[in-house]
């Protein structure tokens, strides 16, 4: 239990189950090339260059292999969606050694985040 008066905040990580977050990173991926993701790339690779920073995302890097011309779109897909995935898993390695973080699910945090303020 958390001690508001000690503690002045409280942090609630929201628990997702691996195939449910997969789908979700799946689903992103296929709305981001349906909505413009390989023109937006392009025009920022030429306004800011391949080689900065921002463009050696997961996103751009993949995308960048596609307009040159060496890897085909179904490829490309897949290859955000991995990345993606071991982005998420990495990152919720990280998050999970955090001890301060309560894991909740989406049914749970509204209820947690009351009982914690004694909210009725």
């Amino acid at each position: 239990t958390i001690d508001l008066e000690k503690d002045k905040y409280i942090v609630v990580g929201i628990a997702t189950e691996k195939n449910i977050l997969d789908a979700r990173i799946t689903t992103r991926v296929e709305h981001m090339f349906t909505n413009g993701v390989v023109k937006e790339t392009s025009i920022l690779g030429k306004k800011y260059n391949w080689d900065s920073e921002p463009m050696k995302s997961n996103v751009y890097r993949s995308i960048h292999s596609l307009l040159l011309g060496n890897a085909e779109l179904d490829d490309v897909k897949k290859d955000v969606v991995r990345r993606d995935r071991q982005l998420a898993k990495r990152q919720m390695t990280w998050f999970r050694r955090n001890p301060y973080i309560a894991w909740c699910t989406n049914q749970e945090v509204e209820k947690y985040v009351y009982d914690c303020l004694n909210v009725e």
